[in-house]
C-alpha cells in the first residue's frame, strides 16, 4: 500500500476520488454510483449468511465432536474452492464484464453463449470426475492426509456426500459469475432479493435435515441450495439468450466420456469393496489402501486420456475462444 500510494498516486488519483473515500461531499456522488454500491453490499452480506448459515446451524443443533468432523470435511472442501474455482469463477466475471451491453448483438451474444456453454461443458466433466472418483477414495484421502484415526470417523461418509456438494458448487460458481457480469441494475436487485429467498430456504433445509440426518442432512442441504441457485441463475440465462441459440443439452460430455466415466466408477467401487470392505475399515492396512490408490490413479490416467481424445473438441473451442481474445 505504501509502494501504490507514493509511486502510483498520479494513477491512483484517476481511479478512486479522494471524497468518494472520506465521504466529505457526498452530494456530488453518481446516484447510480451510490445505487450500484448499495446492491454489492447487500449482496454481500446475504452471500455471506448463505455461505456460514450451515456453521450457525451446526453449532446450535450438533454436538462438538459432529462439527469438527464438519469442520475438516469442509476445509478440504473448501481447498478445491480456494484454489481451483474462486480464480476460475473470477476469469469468467471478468471475461463477460468486459463485453459492453451496447454491443448485444445477435453474433455477440451467440459468441457469449457459445463461451458459457463450453464452461459450462467443461464444468460437467470436472464435476464427472468428481462423482466418478470421490466417494470411493474419501477414506484413503483421510487416511493419507490426517491418518487412520480420522479415516476410521464419520469423516469419510461425509466427505463422500461432499463430493456431490462440491459438483453443485462448480455449477453454480460458473452460472452467478456470468449472471452477476452481464446483469444490469433492474437485475441486480432481483438477484438481491432472490438471494434472500435462498437464504431462508437454506436455512430452513438445514435446520430440518440436520435434525433428522445429523451431519450429513447439511451437506444435503447444501446441495439443495446449490442446485435452486443453478435453476435460477439458468433461468436468467435463458432470458439473457432470448436471441440466441443456447440448448441446456449441450454442456453434457461426449457419450463415450460418459461412459467411461461410469465404468470406472464402477471398477472403482468394487476395488474399494475389495481392499476396504464395508465395516472393516479398522483391519484395512497401509498395504491395502495403497494398493486401492494406485488401482484408481491408473484408472484415472486411462479416463483422462479417453476424455482428451473424445473431448478435444471442446478444448479446441475454448483455445481458439482464448487466441480470439488476445487478438
Amino acid at each position: 500500500w505504501a509502494y501504490f500510494l507514493l509511486y502510483k498516486g498520479v494513477l491512483f488519483k484517476k481511479m478512486v476520488s479522494f471524497q468518494h473515500l472520506a465521504l466529505r461531499r457526498v452530494g456530488d456522488i453518481d446516484a447510480s454510483m451510490v445505487s450500484a454500491y448499495r446492491s454489492f453490499t447487500v449482496q454481500a452480506i446475504e452471500k455471506h449468511f448463505l455461505g456460514e448459515g450451515e456453521k450457525f446451524v451446526m453449532a446450535v443443533f450438533q454436538p462438538p465432536y459432529d462439527q469438527g468432523v464438519y469442520g475438516l470435511v469442509n476445509n478440504l472442501g473448501s481447498i478445491v474452492v480456494r484454489t481451483a474455482f474462486q480464480p476460475f469463477e473470477q476469469a469468467i466475471f471478468t471475461a463477460f464484464s468486459m463485453t459492453s451491453k451496447s454491443k448485444r448483438k445477435a453474433g455477440s451474444l451467440q459468441r457469449q453463449a457459445d463461451l458459457l456453454l463450453l464452461l459450462l461443458k467443461l464444468v460437467s466433466v470436472f464435476a464427472g470426475i468428481c462423482i466418478a472418483f470421490g466417494p470411493s477414495y474419501s477414506f484413503t484421502l483421510l487416511w493419507f492426509s490426517y491418518g487412520k484415526k480420522w479415516a476410521l470417523t464419520e469423516a469419510p461418509r461425509i466427505l463422500s456426500v461432499y463430493c456431490f456438494y462440491i459438483s453443485a458448487m462448480a455449477f453454480n460458481g460458473v452460472s452467478e459469475a456470468f449472471m452477476h457480469a452481464t446483469a444490469d441494475e433492474a437485475a441486480l436487485k432481483r438477484i438481491n432479493a432472490s438471494l434472500v429467498a435462498f437464504s431462508i430456504i437454506h436455512s430452513v433445509t438445514s435446520i430440518v435435515l440436520v435434525k433428522t440426518l445429523g451431519t450429513y442432512g447439511l451437506v444435503l442441504a447444501g446441495c439443495v441450495s446449490m442446485l435452486t441457485r443453478v435453476a435460477y441463475c439458468w433461468r436468467y440465462t435463458v432470458d439473457y439468450f432470448s436471441a440466441a441459440k443456447c440448448p441446456l443439452g449441450s454442456i453434457l460430455p461426449a457419450p463415450a466420456s460418459m461412459a467411461a466415466g461410469l465404468v470406472c466408477c464402477a471398477l472403482v467401487v468394487v476395488s474399494e469393496r475389495i481392499h476396504i470392505p464395508p465395516g472393516g475399515e479398522e483391519s484395512a492396512s497401509f498395504d491395502k489402501v495403497l494398493r486401492h490408490f494406485l488401482f484408481g490413479a491408473g484408472l484415472g490416467v486411462t479416463l483422462l486420456f479417453i476424455l482428451y481424445r473424445k473431448e478435444n473438441a471442446m478444448l479446441n473451442s475454448l483455445k481458439m475462444f482464448r487466441k480470439g481474445k488476445e487478438e
